[in-house]
């Protein structure tokens, strides 16, 4: 489980260029395209700034994993929207399964990230990176998540995804 929770990029991370999206750098597995590891910057002008996912994105995951899913799989935001995510990239969207801790992820990512945010107006960092049973596998069965607000605090956890 330790190594689960090695927050380092697996490849050389893609950068998102200027700075107006939220998602800074994002890395792609070489085999197949998923994303594995995303890091994201949320600075004040992000708050209420995301969309949601788009019918074309829902779309795109459906397909792109559609042996792999559920019924009761959904396609979700990696960075809500209230923070600045956007549902229209296919680097801020993951198939989410019936097993995923929402409300403790949104608690540990949105929320706090948010408060910290507008009540600081200073940045806070996002690190989300996904497990895959095999090299091959499209959706993650474990979520990682790493939130470092301005103040210091620090916290790491993790939702099973299946």
């Amino acid at each position: 489980m330790a190594d689960d929770f090695d927050f380092e990029a697996p490849y050389e991370p893609n950068q998102v260029p200027g700075d107006k999206e939220v998602i800074r750098q994002y890395c792609q597995s070489p085999v197949n395209g998923r994303v594995e590891w995303i890091m994201a910057e949320v600075r004040p002008r992000h708050l209420h700034a995301g969309k949601d996912v788009t019918d074309e994105m829902e779309d795109y995951v459906f397909e792109q994993c559609e042996k792999e899913l559920t019924p009761r799989d959904e396609v979700e935001l990696i960075i809500h929207s209230t923070i600045g995510g956007d549902g229209s990239l296919f680097y801020n969207v993951f198939p989410q399964g019936s097993t995923f801790d929402r409300e403790k992820y949104d608690s540990a990512v949105e929320s706090l990230v948010f408060h910290s945010v507008k009540n600081t107006g200073k940045p806070a960092f996002v690190t989300v990176k996904f497990a895959f049973k095999t090299p091959s596998t499209m959706k993650p069965y474990k979520v990682f998540w790493r939130v470092e607000t301005s103040d210091g605090n620090c916290i790491e956890d993790y939702s099973l995804n299946a």
